[in-house]
């Protein structure tokens, strides 16, 4: 499954990760940008997104932003 999950902070790193390692075609996208996105989460296969682009052509995208 193509995921999105929207967020720059440990809890859209963390399930990115996790996506990620469980065989979905996972991606990440923040407010500052695909260089912000940490390398830990970029080792278990996720890809850094723009903003602009993450929403295009995927099945799911989670917002995972503080409240």
């Amino acid at each position: 499954m193509k995921i999105t999950v929207r967020g720059a902070g440990a809890v859209g790193g963390n399930l990115a990760a996790k996506l990620s390692t469980a065989g979905h075609d996972a991606q990440r996208a923040g407010a500052r940008g695909p260089e912000a996105v940490r390398a830990d989460v970029l080792e278990t296969g996720a890809r850094a997104a723009d903003l602009a682009d993450a929403v295009q052509g995927r099945d799911v995208i989670v917002p995972a932003r503080p409240t």
